[in-house]
């Protein structure tokens, strides 16, 4: 027996058209790093995400004003902005293959 708590409930598409008649419940099972990346996807796209990103890059260019040579805030920028894109596709893939209906994989 599964516990209650490790229990999703997921959305998928039965087919293209997208209809409320052609969306069914199925329960699905969510390892931990599933919930996680989960709602991870769940927030990227929030407006709260936006201020925090806006936030982050205007204190990165702010570094400047504290002796921090741009050559380095840049290639600090750099690796944090590959990284993010990396796990925004992945999250994005991810998203894509619960929305596809379970049986396209048969």
């Amino acid at each position: 027996m599964i516990p209650r708590e490790q229990k999703s409930l997921l959305y998928r598409h039965i087919s293209m058209e997208h209809t409320n008649e052609e969306i069914k419940k199925e329960e699905v099972i969510m390892t931990p790093a599933e919930k996680i990346s989960a709602t991870m996807t769940k927030w990227i796209g929030t407006p709260t995400s936006v201020v925090v990103h806006t936030i982050f890059f205007i204190g990165i260019f702010i570094l400047r004003q504290f002796g921090v040579p741009l050559e380095e805030i840049l290639l600090i920028l750099t690796t944090v902005v590959s990284l993010e894109a990396i796990y925004l596709a992945i999250f994005i893939q991810m998203t894509y293959l619960l929305t596809i209906p379970s049986d396209a994989f048969e």
